[in-house]
């Protein structure tokens, strides 16, 4: 009884880091949503006072700008290098301030963001002195910008990383402002456009992120429109910006246990019942992996493309509660592996 306490204890700890967590992947959620009236306050630009812009919820709101940005807290962006009708994007190239004034920039962004719906106003905010693109620790942060005839809005923001191995990143931080409304695909689209078209960016393809829990949907949405027919790849490859690694397959496709793979080895490596968890995990992937007569231990980029090109109604019919034992469903599921391999 006293360690069944403790282990649910110990699950609550680590499901508060989860949703806690300043250092993950998310879209975000709209916090103004319970704000929305019946009427809205306007239904255009126009229809707001100077410094306002028609918010999508038909508020009229402060949202936070790319001439903003550069004016009042001294951002100094990239020339546009990619574009798709009123999107653009850029990067951060320069932030040459001192800590303490970073610090209280920080708070004032953070504090603007929030107000504009912005449910992760702190995600892809430098907290260090950028220098031709990069702070001290070797993040870049890419904003997606909407065009209007008031300013540029910054509509999504992403921070990432270079990983050791070459044309690999982790993608640190993510958000969009506000959520659902298609930024964040806006975003990553254009960075695949982006590794076509510039010489720079050509090994820019994200392999590493911490997906936190309950979003798992949302970023395979991502991923079948990445290796899908409209985002842009370099020849015949199979996927565009995201390249992903084993164990964020792992995170994303163990239906409904991926939560359990990402945090677990580095905070509850100690605790049995974590141990248990993550061997289970473990067990059911390596059980999908047997249906397709894969071994454990491969890295196999045809069947991850597979995955992330199947629809969600798919990924909870084959996937949830995955089961050996069932023939005649995994059987239908290998003539889906088989046809998309006959399609390449």
């Amino acid at each position: 009884m006293g360690l069944n306490y403790i282990y649910c204890f110990l699950f609550g700890i680590i499901i508060y880091f989860i949703f806690n967590n300043k250092n993950g992947f998310s879209i975000g959620i709209d916090d103004r949503v319970s704000l929305i009236e019946d009427e809205p306050e306007c239904d255009i630009h126009e229809d707001c006072g100077e410094g306002e812009f028609c918010h999508n919820d038909g508020t009229c709101t402060v949202m936070v700008t790319k001439e903003l940005l550069e004016k009042e807290y001294g951002y100094k962006f990239s020339d546009l290098f990619i574009e798709d009708g009123i999107f653009k994007l850029y990067y951060i190239d320069k932030f040459n301030k001192k800590k303490k004034e970073i610090d209280e920039l920080y708070q004032g962004i953070d504090e603007l963001y929030e107000g504009s719906g912005n449910s992760r106003p702190y995600y892809a905010i430098p907290i260090r002195a950028l220098k031709d693109g990069f702070d001290s620790q070797g993040t870049r942060f890419f904003y997606l910008t909407e065009n209007t005839d008031r300013g540029e809005i910054i509509r999504s923001r992403i921070s990432v990383k270079e990983l050791d191995h070459p044309s690999s990143f982790l993608l640190k931080t993510f958000t969009t402002v506000p959520f659902g409304y298609g930024y964040g695909q806006k975003l990553m689209f254009l960075l695949s456009k982006a590794r076509v078209e510039h010489e720079s960016y050509q090994n820019l393809q994200i392999t590493e992120f911490e997906p936190l829990g309950g979003s798992e949907k949302a970023y395979r949405k991502l991923f079948r429109l990445s290796v899908g027919p409209t985002w842009p790849k370099k020849g015949d490859e199979p996927f565009s910006i995201f390249k992903p690694s084993k164990d964020l397959m792992k995170a994303l496709y163990i239906v409904p246990h991926g939560i359990y793979l990402v945090f677990l080895e580095e905070l509850m490596a100690k605790s049995l019942y974590f141990q248990e968890r993550y061997a289970e995990g473990e067990k059911y992937w390596n059980g999908i992996l047997k249906n397709f007569d894969i071994k454990p231990d491969e890295v196999n980029d045809t069947f991850y493309s597979f995955l992330m090109s199947l629809s969600e109604e798919d990924v909870q019919k084959y996937l949830k509660y995955f089961d050996l034992k069932n023939i005649d469903k995994n059987e239908e599921f290998r003539k889906k592996y088989d046809a998309f391999i006959a399609s390449l």
